[in-house]
C-alpha cells in the first residue's frame, strides 16, 4: 500500500490538529485569557506600577491597566522613573498587593489595551474604586485622550487633588 495514499489514523490527525485548535482557542479567548474575562473577582499578585496590576482571575494570570488613570512612570522602557512615580506604585502595592478584589469592565470603553492588558475598574471589598482612589489622592492624573464611563467624575476628582495641592500638585 502506498503512503501516500493511507489517511492518517484519528488520534495521529487529533495531535496534527492540537496546535492549531489551542491557537484558535486563545485568539478567541476560550482559553480563559482576557477576552472572556468581562468582570470577576481576582487577586492582586503584583503591583507593576501606579496603575497597571497583575491579577490571579479564573485561575490565570492577567494584567490589569486600571481605566481612565494615568500615574507617572517607573519601568517605561525609554522614559524611565518619571517624578511622583515611584511614591504612585509604593501607595499602590501597599494597599493592594494580595488583596481581593472585583474588576469591572467600562461599558463605554475598550476591554483591552494596545498593549494587551484589560481594562478595568479595580473595586476594592470596601466598595473603593482604586481608580478614583488614586485620582483623589493626587496621586494620578484622569485620563483625556478617550472616552469612559466614569470621566466626568475622575476629572472632577483630579480638580479636587489640584486645589488641594495632594500629591502630584503639591509642588505645582
Amino acid at each position: 500500500m502506498d503512503h501516500r495514499t493511507t489517511r492518517p489514523q484519528p488520534a495521529v490527525r487529533a495531535c496534527r490538529l492540537r496546535p492549531y485548535v489551542v491557537a484558535l482557542a486563545v485568539l478567541a479567548g476560550l482559553a480563559g485569557g482576557p477576552v472572556l474575562a468581562q468582570t470577576g473577582i481576582a487577586q492582586v499578585d503584583r503591583v507593576i506600577d501606579g496603575d497597571t496590576i497583575r491579577v490571579q482571575l479564573d485561575g490565570a494570570r492577567d494584567t490589569v491597566r486600571l481605566t481612565g488613570v494615568d500615574t507617572p512612570e517607573t519601568r517605561h522602557p525609554t522614559r524611565g522613573v518619571e517624578p511622583d512615580g515611584p511614591e504612585a506604585a509604593a501607595d499602590t502595592t501597599a494597599r493592594r498587593t494580595g488583596a481581593t478584589v472585583r474588576l469591572d469592565r467600562d461599558p463605554a470603553g475598550d476591554d483591552i489595551d494596545a498593549d494587551g492588558r484589560l481594562l478595568r475598574y479595580v473595586v476594592l471589598a470596601s466598595g473603593e474604586h482604586v481608580n478614583a482612589i488614586l485620582i483623589r489622592e493626587g496621586l494620578a492624573t484622569a485620563i483625556r485622550a478617550f472616552q469612559y464611563a466614569r470621566q466626568r467624575e475622575f476629572l472632577q476628582l483630579e480638580a479636587q487633588a489640584r486645589r488641594a495641592r495632594r500629591g502630584l500638585w503639591a509642588s505645582r
